[in-house]
């Protein structure tokens, strides 16, 4: 509403609305496993990721709905092995010059 009082700010009021088709072109997927944390007894993780329904682009998080978010995922990786600590002895080394 416009106001003819130069004293008197316009009161401007606005909204909008975000058509659910749009909404409906995105979803949460899963990203591939991520690498081992470590050599031996280590963790890999996924986390969710906004794509495109059609085309799998990772987009904004703020095209999907968040109620809609996946947890992430983590999974134990390379438990085949463990790693073994030694102590070695090192002789001090004394240099001149």
């Amino acid at each position: 509403v416009l106001n003819n009082d130069e004293n008197v700010p316009p009161q401007i009021e606005y909204e909008y609305t975000v058509p659910k088709k749009i909404l409906g072109s995105y979803t949460w997927i899963l990203s591939d496993w991520s690498t081992c944390s470590y050599v031996c007894q280590g963790i890999k993780k996924r986390k969710a990721e906004c794509r495109s329904t059609e085309h799998k682009d990772v987009v904004s998080d703020d095209y999907c709905r968040p109620e809609e978010r996946p947890q992430e995922q983590t999974q134990i990786c390379n438990s085949h092995c463990s790693l073994q600590l030694s102590h070695l002895n090192y002789a001090p080394i004394v240099l001149t010059c």
